[in-house]
């Protein structure tokens, strides 16, 4: 370990007729490691056998992220647990090229590997040749699991200006030796924003499917279109918008057999009041939301059809106020 070009903080033991250890590790004077094509720095990492290691929500191994506080975190740190961690938390730059920020890499048993970070990339001429990738494209995540050899990639962007347009949204993709998938617009929906006139409009879209030999395998679209207007008339404002979509998916090589999943919804409002004394003040809202799904089962041999509809409104004319809203749905199958 003193070999080693990082600042270390180790523990070795024996509990329970176990034994354990873990280390702790941290830039040495804040040199950065480095693997060929780039650097790992602002890091922190961690290496342990039979120690419990908490995670957080998305599963990853919750060790400290300051280097100041690493050296605590392993002098406390609880034997138990039986199994192999490590991991590795930093900054990521890869020839200039791209860098990756809150960068995570984890290792489990089987082994599971897990990384990912903040993908950062240079888009315009001057960071290209400066070598300082800046613009935000977005949160990657990378997964593989040994034992079946499955790999998934996914990378979910953050409004990426490309020529005239921005675009948001998700890609992925997952492979093993019985299993392929591409998927683009899930689950965010990869969609575009742009001026119509004198509308702004969105449109999104996503494709998709999945080849499995063991189980269900699919394919899947989806089709979104909103717009929206402000209008503001001396000390009168209106906000109105509409949105609709479409989202369907075909299964087959399950056990419940060939069937087709649909979903459909429409989505409006406005909203208006006046302005005054620098402020702005509702007097008038109105919203529809109305969601369908229609789904086939047993082989298109029946199908069940639901729709659930929403209206809810408000009036405030200070001296007395009106709201509230009205639901309907329904329910059938046939065949």
């Amino acid at each position: 370990l003193q070999d080693l070009p990082v600042t270390h903080y180790a523990r070795f033991g024996k509990a329970d007729n176990k034994f354990y250890f873990a280390i702790g590790l941290t830039p040495k004077g804040g040199a950065p490691i480095n693997f060929g094509a780039g650097n790992i720095e602002k890091f922190t990492g961690l290496i342990a056998q039979n120690m419990q290691i908490g995670k957080d929500a998305q599963g990853k191994l919750t060790f400290p992220d300051k280097a100041g506080e690493m050296e605590n975190y392993i002098k406390n740190l609880q034997p138990g647990g039986g199994k192999f961690a490590g991991g590795i938390k930093g900054e990521m730059t890869v020839i200039k090229l791209c860098t990756i920020k809150n960068l995570y890499f984890g290792f489990e048993p089987g082994p599971k590997v897990t990384a990912g970070g903040n993908v950062y990339m240079p888009l315009d001429i001057e960071s290209i040749v400066n070598g300082n990738p800046t613009r935000h494209m977005g949160e990657a995540v990378i997964q593989y699991r040994h034992t079946d050899r499955y790999f998934s990639f996914n990378m979910t962007f953050d409004r990426v200006g490309i020529v005239l347009f921005d675009f948001s949204g998700s890609m992925g993709m997952e492979y093993s030796p019985k299993l392929f998938g591409v998927r683009i617009g899930y689950p965010e929906t990869l969609a575009t924003n742009f001026q119509l006139g004198p509308f702004p409009v969105r449109v999104g879209m996503g494709l998709g499917f999945r080849i499995d030999q063991e189980n269900e395998s699919m394919v899947q679209a989806k089709l979104e279109f909103g717009l929206e207007k402000n209008l503001e008339i001396s000390i009168v404002y209106l906000h109105g918008y509409i949105y609709a979509g479409a989202d369907g998916a075909y299964y087959w090589g399950g056990p419940h057999g060939n069937r087709i999943v649909l979903d459909l919804y429409l989505k409006g409002g406005i909203n208006g009041g006046i302005r005054a004394f620098g402020k702005r003040y509702d007097i008038i809202s109105f919203y529809l939301d109305a969601h369908g799904t229609l789904a086939s089962g047993n082989n298109f041999k029946s199908w069940e059809l639901g729709c659930r509809c929403t209206v809810g409104y408000s009036l405030d004319l200070w001296l007395t106020e009106i709201e509230g809203s009205v639901t309907a749905s329904f329910d059938t199958t046939i065949g």
